[in-house]
């Protein structure tokens, strides 16, 4: 079974492509499962300077779970997160 666990949407800073036309472009290729792992990049605290989380927790989980609801016939759709820790953000 051909499958790729390390996906980035445009849900990443370093990617561009819509999560629905990545699970059709699987599912045309044959794929049996996918894991969507998109980027969240934290700071080593919330008080670090230009604190912000790179990806909307709530909207890229609806998002996904709604595409492993409409394709679950045709792929099995994983849900993950790449985590990154910005120790360059401030101190631990």
């Amino acid at each position: 079974m051909i499958s790729d666990f390390h996906l980035h949407t445009e849900f990443s800073l370093d990617a561009q492509e819509n999560p629905e036309n990545m699970v059709r472009e699987a599912i045309r290729k044959g794929m049996k499962r996918i894991c969507i792992t998109d980027h969240q990049e934290i700071p080593p605290s919330s008080t670090a300077p230009n604190w912000e989380r790179t990806l909307d927790e709530k909207t890229y989980m609806r998002v996904m779970q709604r595409l492993r609801e409409k394709y679950y016939r045709q792929i099995d759709i994983c849900i993950g997160m790449e985590i990154g820790l910005q120790l360059h953000q401030g101190e631990v």
